[in-house]
């Protein structure tokens, strides 16, 4: 997925006081200061190596250990991708020092519009591969823990083919999206679907890289 989201960190560190390994305290919030549960928190090192992974608990808390004298790349899972967040220095300590208790704050909030870069149909077919399903289902997932959030699903195509056609792909597409999503558990009248067929292109469909981002999925939190 594709998204500009509006997301940040704020490192607090004590005084330090020899660890290897800082013991953080992490915090996930959105942006009224409320704890967010079930949010993974990904912490990748500078050879693109995942080095810790932690999920929130019900106050949106959770812990992570960190080794020291390296910079972490910070994100949070979000439906099938994972969206950048910040960074974070660990410092190496000299001999016979420790690190005292560190606070790592996360605030994030799903961004409202999102790209389903994961989704894949057979070519001119409205059946859904399965190497998308596990995508379909984090967004269920989100959905069924926020039961005040309904979805909007946008089906779009290129250009190649006659308007008519494009347009009803669209819609099945979309309405494909909608119905497995019912059959996850997601009530049905928090849902709907509309095809657009080869209208609204993000890209240029004289390529076929333009015409590969044109053929797109989208939803929209409401």
């Amino acid at each position: 997925m594709k998204t500009a989201a509006s997301i940040f960190s704020i490192m607090i560190f004590g005084s330090v006081l020899c660890q290897s390994v800082a013991d953080l305290k992490v915090k996930v919030m959105d942006f009224d200061n409320k704890g967010k549960s079930g949010e993974t928190v990904v912490f990748v090192s500078e050879d693109k190596t995942i080095h810790a992974k932690t999920v929130s608990d019900e106050k949106g808390e959770c812990r992570v250990k960190l080794t020291g004298g390296h910079t972490y790349d910070i994100y949070v899972e979000a439906i099938g991708m994972q969206i950048k967040n910040n960074q974070i220095t660990v410092p190496e300590l000299a001999e016979g020092a420790q690190y005292t208790e560190a606070l790592l704050q996360i605030f994030f909030e799903m961004p409202q519009k999102l790209t389903l870069d994961n989704l894949r149909f057979d070519t001119g077919k409205w059946s859904i591969q399965s190497s998308s399903f596990e995508q379909l289902k984090q967004l269920a997932t989100y959905l069924k823990n926020n039961p005040d959030i309904n979805l909007a699903i946008y089906g779009y195509t290129d250009n190649v083919g006659d308007d008519q056609s494009n347009l009803t792909l669209s819609e099945k597409r979309a309405e494909a999206v909608k119905n497995y999503l019912i059959q996850q558990g997601v009530s049905a009248d928090r849902l709907q679907s509309q095809g657009f067929g080869e209208n609204n292109p993000v890209a240029d469909n004289s390529t076929e890289s333009g015409r590969k981002q044109n053929r797109r999925t989208e939803v929209v939190f409401i």
